[in-house]
């Protein structure tokens, strides 16, 4: 919802919300789409063993994204945060996605992915708010 909308109790803009208790106290949870946006991007990356740079660009309407390994040798995916904006080097904080295999991710941030060893790819599909 957009921050220039007024809301007043009772009247004005309807609001679709659930009632939940969070830390013993009774608070309204905007409802929201889950899943899908209104833009999607698909393309591919050839990661190295080495990822130099956030792989996969961080964006903040992202709804989920989608990454396939339809390379030659195991990739493996860590985040920004972890790694506390330098490149993922080792394998110690990161999470393996075997030949073939895919991993489907409901983040915003901007994803590293290397290979196991030589250069990998992989083909990712994400989901957007434009």
């Amino acid at each position: 919802m957009a921050d220039d909308v007024a809301i007043t109790a009772g009247s004005g803009t309807n609001v679709s919300a659930d009632e939940r208790t969070i830390n013993s106290v009774t608070v309204k949870i905007q409802r929201v789409i889950p899943l899908g946006g209104s833009a999607f991007k698909a393309d591919q990356i050839s990661p190295t063993s080495t990822a130099t740079s956030a792989s996969i660009a961080a964006r903040e309407t992202r709804t989920r994204i989608t990454i396939v390994n339809d390379g030659t040798t195991a990739l493996y995916l860590s985040d920004v945060a972890t790694n506390a904006g330098s490149p993922a080097t080792t394998t110690d904080n990161s999470v393996p996605v075997p030949l073939g295999a895919s991993v489907t991710l409901h983040s915003t941030a901007g994803i590293f992915v290397f290979s196991g060893s030589g250069t990998g790819h992989a083909s990712y599909w994400e989901e957007y708010d434009s």
